[in-house]
């Protein structure tokens, strides 16, 4: 987590990014899900990550490339809806995984 990349760019110091290959408007791969999970678990046990869904910048959780706005890039449509939409699956798994299922 002492890396930092573009993804955010003014959100570097605060957010960690994952980036999948694919175009706006796709869906997430079983794996690239479950990857997903496994990280966002990982940083709940050594960041204190919440396990919840956020659309503000100013709140923790799992949020999305677009709402950082013209500071995080102005990719307003990135990842696309459907990928916002699987924000509750993948902390449902890292739950899961928490939880030790």
């Amino acid at each position: 987590t002492d890396d930092k990349s573009w993804a955010e760019a003014d959100g570097n110091s605060r957010w960690v990014s994952v980036e999948h290959e694919g175009q706006s408007g796709d869906s997430l791969t079983p794996s690239q899900l479950e990857n997903d999970a496994q990280l966002l678990a990982w940083l709940h046990r050594l960041e204190g990550v919440p396990l919840q869904i956020t659309n503000k910048v100013t709140r923790r959780g799992l949020g999305w490339h677009g709402m950082g706005g013209v500071a995080w890039g102005d990719h307003l449509s990135c990842p696309g809806t459907p990928i916002k939409r699987q924000r509750k699956a993948i902390i449902k798994r890292a739950q899961e995984i928490v939880n030790g299922k």
